[in-house]
């Protein structure tokens, strides 16, 4: 090969390598601290457009809170009752969560399971119902939870109308006659995912992941998880490996957990009613996982398990690669990172931004988190880069020719 050819070659390979690692986004870490006075920070949700994160915060008693990334304040929500928990928010910062009079919570969302469900809209708190867990808003004000006695058979998903304040209880079933108990998530066009739970032939239980949709009417199944026993609070994954939750983004693909009956080996999965299901590939060395947000660009985020250690590895998931969020962040001083039983992530908005909370070092306390992304390449700039390495080849062809 001619030595032109051979720098315009080496060049295309250089660019062409570049395309692949510019897809891995870096990220910085912001803290959100532990609001107010609280001895503890949880992150539980981010808005889809990531200005804001909602969470909650412990000191004796639950406290929820807000925090707006355009003006950098975090600030506590009037309470409901003694204890409170933001668990969802919208693009214009409504906030809806649960509250709770029974005294001496602290990270337990199950002492929930018989609060009422509010709503935070404009500095005002909102009892949309007297008892009730909420999950998820959309941004046409519609909410997402589930109502009845957890784990009883009269439980069952259900939609809050926060512009009437009204609700629904989502009563279709699969075609094998499964209705959903508890909804965990909702589109802007009213897709809502959820779980029940199946008996199985031989008595043991199974976690079902169901899609409704809303304006059809149609339930579908989505995926199965092995024998199990159903999480009280139908949204987190951390304390059973069998819990499965799912979360779906406004292109309709869902994502979730398949449990394998083993915790090393949960593993997350992805599904539309478009191409079917499939699996979410794990960063290297992982055996195991959950899926815990995806947002519209199909930037997929959980932890991993290494099968080795109890510990959790956040990822994020990219056009079909798996990376560790601590090999991707500029900086991981005062924070634990690199396995921890405390890290949790829920949530990842359309700018990239994560939200979740684990271990701050400087304190050993629980800290709540935002990760904000660093800008990649556009795929433009990157085929301009490449057009005009192609034509200074073309250039060195040409007086190649003429020598």
């Amino acid at each position: 090969m001619k030595a032109s050819r051979l720098c315009v070659a080496l060049a295309v390979s250089m660019v062409c390598a570049g395309a692949a690692l510019a897809q891995a986004p870096s990220y910085s870490i912001v803290d959100l601290g532990r609001p107010g006075t609280n001895n503890i920070g949880h992150a539980d949700a981010i808005s889809q457009n990531g200005n804001y994160v909602v969470g909650r915060g412990v000191v004796g008693v639950n406290n929820a809170w807000v925090y707006d990334a355009s003006t950098k304040v975090n600030a506590i929500l009037p309470a409901a009752s003694t204890n409170n928990w933001a668990s969802g928010v919208n693009d214009a910062g409504v906030v809806v969560g649960m509250s709770s009079a029974s005294a001496g919570v602290t990270s337990d969302n199950a002492a929930y399971s018989s609060g009422a469900v509010v709503m935070w809209k404009n500095g005002a708190v909102t009892t949309l119902a007297a008892a009730g867990r909420v999950y998820d808003i959309n941004n046409g004000g519609l909410a997402v939870g589930s109502t009845g006695t957890i784990g009883s058979s009269g439980q069952r998903a259900v939609i809050w109308d926060t512009n009437t304040r009204s609700s629904s209880i989502i009563g279709a079933t699969t075609d094998t006659g499964l209705a959903m108990k508890s909804a965990s998530s909702i589109s802007n066009s009213g897709l809502v995912v959820g779980t029940t739970v199946r008996t199985n032939g031989d008595g043991s239980t199974s976690n079902v992941v169901l899609a409704y949709d809303s304006a059809s009417g149609a339930m579908t199944q989505v995926a199965v998880g092995a024998a199990s026993t159903f999480r009280a609070d139908g949204v987190t994954v951390l304390a059973s490996a069998a819990a499965m939750t799912a979360y779906v983004n406004n292109k309709g693909v869902v994502v979730g957990t398949q449990d394998t009956g083993l915790q090393a080996t949960t593993q997350p999965f992805m599904w539309s009613a478009a191409t079917g299901l499939g699996s979410v590939p794990l960063p290297a060395g992982m055996v195991g996982g959950y899926a815990t947000g995806i947002n519209d660009s199909g930037w997929i985020v959980g932890y991993a398990r290494n099968g080795i250690d109890a510990n959790y590895y956040a990822f994020v998931d990219v056009a079909g690669a798996s990376y560790l969020l601590s090999d991707l962040m500029s900086s991981t001083e005062g924070w634990n990172f690199t396995g921890s039983s405390s890290l949790v992530i829920n949530g990842i908005a359309n700018n990239g931004t994560i939200a979740g909370y684990t271990t701050n070092t400087v304190d050993n306390r629980i800290h709540a988190f935002e990760l904000n992304v660093a800008a990649v390449p556009e795929p433009s700039s990157l085929a301009l880069m490449l057009g005009g390495l192609l034509a200074v080849g073309g250039i060195a062809r040409r007086r190649g020719a003429a020598a």
